[in-house]
């Protein structure tokens, strides 16, 4: 089972090294987009590091931000909130939860503004990374959902008209 991550301010980790990851322990530093209250009852989590990063980059708590590595979870666990983005509906303990060191190993090609880096996720590995952060990146349009990827990669799963299509034969009314 792949790893998920949490990204969180550098002022949680006494209480996540204590009781894990707990949306109801909240307060000793803002959420990452910046909200006091807990958005939702569970634990927001990343699929991957291109979430983690968007995620690290959008930090709206003030501070330096870290990134945990979270185990034993399956995305099909996860829960889409009303904002797009997946929470785990449970507290995590911290036997699950590892702090991910991201440190920096060669310079960056050109187009990208930070090195790659290697990814701790646990004691005893460590996975090579290109944990890219791009310059201009914004969040891709449309929400991402927490249900698994599509099956056959470049073939979609759903049906319908694509957006701003039209009907064969039909002109557009408000020229």
């Amino acid at each position: 089972m792949a790893h998920l991550f949490h990204v969180t301010s550098v002022l949680n980790r006494e209480s996540i090294l204590a009781h894990g990851l707990d949306w109801t322990r909240m307060g000793a530093a803002p959420g990452i987009a910046g909200s006091s209250l807990p958005e939702e009852d569970g634990v927001f989590l990343c699929r991957d590091e291109f979430e983690a990063g968007f995620f690290v980059q959008m930090n709206n708590t003030g501070g330096p931000v870290e990134v945990w590595a979270v185990a034993d979870i399956g995305e099909e666990q996860l829960i889409t909130s009303g904002s797009g983005f997946c929470y785990f509906p449970a507290r995590i303990p911290r036997s699950q939860v590892t702090l991910a060191d991201w440190r920096a190993q060669e310079p960056a090609p050109a187009w990208v503004s930070t090195p790659p880096v290697m990814a701790r996720v646990s004691s005893t590995m460590v996975m090579p990374s290109l944990f890219l952060w791009l310059k201009g990146w914004h969040a891709p349009a449309g929400r991402r959902t927490c249900e698994p990827q599509a099956s056959s990669p470049g073939r979609a799963d759903q049906t319908g008209t694509p957006a701003g299509a039209i009907k064969p034969g039909t002109r557009p009314t408000n020229r």
